[in-house]
């Protein structure tokens, strides 16, 4: 099982050299992965 947490932010005014202006928009994720599979097999011996 893997936990995570994300994070980015993205700006939509921006000058023609783009630099940002003033507004950002943030996005905060969390979440949990849980596999589906039988995982890793044993090596045969």
């Amino acid at each position: 099982m893997n936990i995570y947490l994300a994070c980015d932010y993205t700006f939509f005014h921006v000058t023609p050299q783009f630099i940002p202006l003033n507004t950002l928009t943030t996005n905060i994720q969390l979440g949990v992965s849980i596999p589906l599979g039988r995982g890793k097999v044993p090596p045969k011996h």
